[in-house]
């Protein structure tokens, strides 16, 4: 069937005439669109009518009169119109009914004022005084008997169109006049009974929403097309292997501490939970078990709270219910209105693993098929493996059976046969190959994009969602393609619905926060730098197939595949604007493993996109401004963490080892570069929070939030992840070896073990930590501080490298859940010396396999790599002298004492060394004499005992702890040596070994000692910080913490 009547066509009073976007119309001409609402704004009408005019224009005027006028959009005649048509069309209010247009009068005045007062308020002064004026209007319903009676004659009886009017194909047939009137009287009702405290949201998240939505109407955005003209656009999510929809065996499953994800649920979203039960009437939870219709009911709601697909889709499909909405106001219909639906929004999970799921009779192929079923309109793409054996002849008349291996893009949808669902299969494109060539993500989009349809297309992660209230918005979006020329991206705002689970994702989400607000809002204007820093970013899809596609998906180079769709648009000539007037959510990491996978992917990606030759090219062609703004936004924030990091060992060295070898020998020291740390410590990271704060909710709200965080330890959490940063960016730029990251997206309920730490954090945190530590003990011990100020001077000038040190060794245990629990603790230590003793494939069960697959780095032919893992043993070889030089209590142009100082370093050392060796391989050399080993184990072991009374005699405790520290540094020098070469010998295996066991011991001895403490306070004290975010919303803390802590 052909659409309906554009509005330029359409009869004045249609409802295809009307704005659907909330314009307000004129007697003569229609006013453009304004908003997205979808109604008309009545209160601005009213005055418009004169005494004399009511009889006439009121039938034009309805539709923009007051709250009892709103019903009357169906008919396509006025009233005066319809009561001319006689008694079988409509039917008027009885003679002596005179005091009934009074009653109601005298109770719409109550509606206005209870309106007047829901709207109160500094920011609805307009509207107030709009609500107002409607009371003391002279020509209207409170004052105009006969336009009054006019009105109630129409809503009271019914008006029903003419036949002529109702005749447009796809329109539905007209509703008898009690049906019409029953609508209305039921609205009328419910409006004037409804308590204004049981009609307003208390959720913090519905007002959240709604003020939002509110405000945003008033911001500066396009007009929308009507839906038959608006851009069509389709959705892509790319899914592997990540939560689908919860099982009832996922959400009853308890942890080792007694906490199930429906128990976390259920404590964290405690007014939720009681409103689904009164919803489904059930007051026996046990019920929620044994039914299976809500078995299913309590999987979605617990689905929808999590970081799943089925909460992408869900709020995804709100496109369709808003468009579907809008097309209704516009007149559409019946099968027409759902034709239009499919040619202007379609959706497609490109589900890449569905295939290997149906065949494995996984769970996630049925909950797929369950989502293609709970929505008609949604499209499924997978990645199909077919294998065939065909009979291949060979010259010599025999034959043999060669397999045949192919890969196809699969689009499916779900259908009925009757009471029978179904999967149906839509098209099947035959692969050249394999499509894993590259990046998994951009890989499974790349294949997928054929199925989407329109001329936009958005992209969608797995952990977003939509809401109903910001669909209704997407076509004033998507008409800033046609606003802005030359528009190929269009990027909105993103809104982080995990900031309340934890302190950790209250942190990240104001990370984020800022991201996708201030800064996307500097870049995009006055900048004019922004890019595509991730979804949920609308591409032109027309110009994106054809300059390069959506991402690139090259392994390695292309690890952050979105921001590439950026540069080529760049590159291209594309503009990239920024929307402020609609939002999505997304979910984003909450635990501390998590986060630091998720920063390590994104900074190995960064330093990856320096050696890119996009990133050449934009550096080329760009103009001054823009390449200094394109330097801000993206490669030259990770360059200034590692240069920070860099900058601090370069000033704690530059320091110790100028204290250490004399070289500020009459040299007066200054304080001059103790300012800049201050700055640099992860404090810098936060000033970009507390003005987003500021300009989102108030400098007030800012203030007490940025008080709130930094008690938790959001200090301690930003200078972690400034190390991490700089790690990764450094270390991929010198050696290589950027891989994606799977983060995972579920809730953090567990506490890792000790030796799950120490393998995920020692490389990037724990050796720089310790490393920084030692210099500054030795700085403080053996340094030159009197004649400068004492030990003021020092905290001054190393305070900030201190603050450091502390945050990157303790923050994974601070934020690690129960990290101070004594059972716990005893737990860690026996696995972790399992761990450190055990020999096995695994790297969860050996540190041999672990630490080999740390050091693979070092088998490279490069000899810039080369230099880059011999360099450090230069600044420890300098340290080694520098103790001895120090110990010596000599200038170091004396030789003479620095030379003794080696000599005895030599001797305790060396004999030592000697002894140690003998000890550990007698009872190799000697098994089959015992009767030697034991004599040679009792003589070693006596002149053990009688060397060191009298080394500790001779030489002080002091010098010995600072011989055995100047032994380690000259160990580390050494062991350096083969690692520039890409040899592992047996000495530097166990040498590591060695040091992981004190670095170790230290910490988890740490641990120990703050779990001893009185009362357990370290336990709670961490607790009640890492569930700060969600007690302060009010959440059951007691309870939650009640099995979380076991006195």
């Amino acid at each position: 069937a052909p659409p309906p009547p554009s509005p330029q066509t359409a009869p004045r009073n249609t409802p295809a005439a009307r704005s659907v976007d909330g314009g307000h119309s004129s007697p003569s001409a229609g006013a453009p669109p304004t908003n997205v609402s979808g109604t008309d704004l009545a209160p601005t009408q009213a005055p418009t009518h004169g005494p004399t005019q009511a009889p006439t224009q009121a039938p034009t005027q309805a539709p923009t009169q007051g709250p009892t006028q709103a019903p009357t959009q169906a008919p396509t005649q006025g009233p005066t119109q319809a009561l001319t048509q006689g008694p079988t069309q409509a039917k008027s209010l009885p003679a002596d009914s005179s005091g009934l247009s009074s009653r109601v009068a005298d109770r719409l005045r109550a509606v206005l004022d209870s309106l007047k007062e829901a709207l109160g308020g500094q920011d609805a002064a307009t509207l107030v005084g709009e609500v107002e004026s409607l009371k003391f209007t002279s020509n209207g319903f409170f004052w105009d008997e006969a336009y009054a009676r006019t009105r109630l004659s129409v809503t009271l009886c019914g008006a029903l169109e003419p036949a002529s009017s109702s005749s447009r194909r796809g329109a539905p047939p007209a509703a008898s006049p009690a049906t019409i009137t029953a609508a209305r009287l039921r609205g009328l009702v419910n409006l004037c009974s409804t308590a204004r405290l049981d009609a307003e949201p208390r959720h913090p998240e519905v007002l959240r929403r709604l003020r939002w939505f509110i405000g945003s109407l008033f911001m500066d955005m396009p007009a929308a097309p009507p839906v038959s003209q608006s851009l069509s656009f389709s959705t892509l999510t790319p899914f592997a292997t990540e939560d689908l929809l919860y099982s009832a065996r996922e959400l009853a499953a308890k942890n080792e501490d007694g906490v199930s994800v429906l128990y976390f649920l259920k404590t964290v979203h405690p007014d939720e939970w009681r409103n689904f039960l009164e919803r489904l009437g059930v007051k026996d939870e046990s019920r929620l078990w044994l039914d299976r219709n809500l078995a299913l009911e309590l999987r979605l709601w617990a689905s929808f709270r999590g970081q799943t697909l089925a909460r992408t889709v869900e709020g995804m499909m709100c496109h369709e219910r808003a468009l579907r909405l809008q097309a209704e106001w516009e007149g559409w219909h019946g099968e027409p209105l759902e034709q239009l639906l499919r040619q202007k929004y379609s959706y497609v999970v490109s589900c890449q693993m569905y295939g290997t799921h149906k065949r494995n009779r996984d769970p996630k192929a049925a909950d797929t098929e369950f989502l293609l079923q709970r929505f008609p309109n949604l499209r499924v793409s997978y990645v199909d493996k077919t294998s065939t054996l065909s009979k291949v002849p060979y010259p010599d008349g025999t034959s043999a059976l060669r397999e045949s291996i192919r890969f196809y893009s699969v689009l499916i949808k779900g259908f009925k046969e009757g009471a029978e669902e179904a999967v149906q299969q839509v098209y099947r494109v035959q692969l050249p190959g394999d499509m894993m060539l590259g990046e998994g993500k951009p890989e499974n989009q790349n294949h997928a994009v054929i199925f989407t349809r329109g001329e936009a297309l958005q992209a969608i992660d797995m952990n977003q969602c939509g809401y109903l209230e910001e669909a209704l918005k997407m076509r004033n979006l998507l008409a800033e393609f046609r606003r802005t020329p030359g528009a190929t991206i269009v990027g909105f705002r993103e809104h982080i619905f995990t900031g309340e689970l934890s302190s950790l994702a209250s942190y990240m989400a104001l990370q984020e926060g800022t991201f996708v607000t201030l800064t996307q809002r500097v870049l995009a204007d006055p900048l004019h730098i922004r890019q595509h820093y991730g979804h949920p970013d609308v591409f032109d899809k027309i110009f994106s197939l054809t300059n390069g596609g959506v991402s690139k998906a090259s392994k390695g180079i292309h690890l952050s595949e979105d921001v590439y769709a950026g540069f080529n648009h760049t590159l291209r000539g594309g503009k990239v604007p920024y929307a402020e007037y609609v939002q999505v959510g997304k979910g984003r990491d909450v635990g501390m493993q998590q986060i630091y996978k998720f920063e390590a992917k994104l900074a190995s990606g960064n330093a990856e996109q320096c050696l890119s030759r996009d990133v050449y090219r934009l550096a080329h062609r760009l103009d001054m401004t823009r390449a200094f703004s394109f330097y801000y936004a993206g490669p030259g924030f990770y360059f200034n963490n590692a240069a920070t990091v860099f900058a601090m060992f370069f000033f704690m060295y530059l320091q110790l080892l100028s204290h250490l070898l004399q070289l500020d020998y009459k040299v007066p020291t200054a304080d001059l570069l103790n300012a800049q740390w201050m700055l640099q410590l992860g404090l810098l990271l936060t000033i970009p929070i507390l003005c987003y704060l500021a300009v989102e909710h108030g400098i007030r709200h800012a203030l007490v939030q940025m008080w709130r965080v930094n008690a938790s330890g959001s200090l301690l959490f930003f200078i972690f992840h400034m190390g991490t940063k700089a790690f990764y960016f450094d270390s991929t730029l010198k050696y290589g070896g950027a891989k994606y990251r799977p983060t995972g997206r579920g809730f953090v309920m567990r506490h890792e073990e000790f030796a799950e730490l120490f393998r995920f954090y020692a490389a990037s945190h724990l050796y720089n930590g310790f490393e920084l530590m030692w210099g500054l003990l030795l700085l403080s011990s053996l340094g030159s501080w009197s004649a400068i100020g004492g030990r003021a001077a020092y905290w001054r000038t190393c305070w900030s490298l201190w603050t450091v040190a502390v945050a990157w060794l303790f923050s994974p245990f601070w934020f690690n859940p129960l990290a101070f629990d004594l059972d716990k603790n005893k737990q860690d230590l026996e696995s972790w010396a399992r761990w450190m003793m055990r020999k096995d494939a695994a790297i969860t069960s050996s540190w041999e396999t672990w630490w080999r697959e740390e050091h693979e780095y070092l088998s490279t032919a490069s000899w810039v790599k080369k230099l880059h893992i011999f360099l450090p043993s230069v600044r420890y070889a300098l340290t080694f002298l520098g103790i001895l030089a120090a110990l010596s209590n000599r200038p170091l142009h004396e030789g003479t004492a620095f030379v003794g100082e080696v000599r005895t370093f030599a001797a305790v050392t060396g004999g030592g060394l000697a002894a140690v060796m003998l000890l550990a391989q007698l009872p190799i050399l000697l098994r089959d004499r015992p009767v030697m080993l034991r004599s040679l184990s009792t003589a070693l072991l006596l002149g053990l005992a009688v060397a060191a009374p009298s080394t500790v005699a001779a030489l002080s405790l002091f010098e010995i702890i600072h011989l055995f520290a100047a032994f380690g540094y000259l160990t580390a020098a050494v062991v350096k040596v083969p690692f520039a070469f890409g040899y592992t010998p047996g000495f530097t295996v166990a040498a590591c070994k060695a040091y992981d066991y004190l670095t170790g011991g230290l910490l988890l001895g740490l641990c120990l000692i703050l779990s001893l403490s009185p009362g357990q306070v370290m336990k709670h004290a961490q607790n009640r910080a890492l569930l700060s975010d969600a007690f302060n919303r009010g959440v059951q803390y007691a309870e939650l913490s009640r099995l979380l802590i076991k006195d």
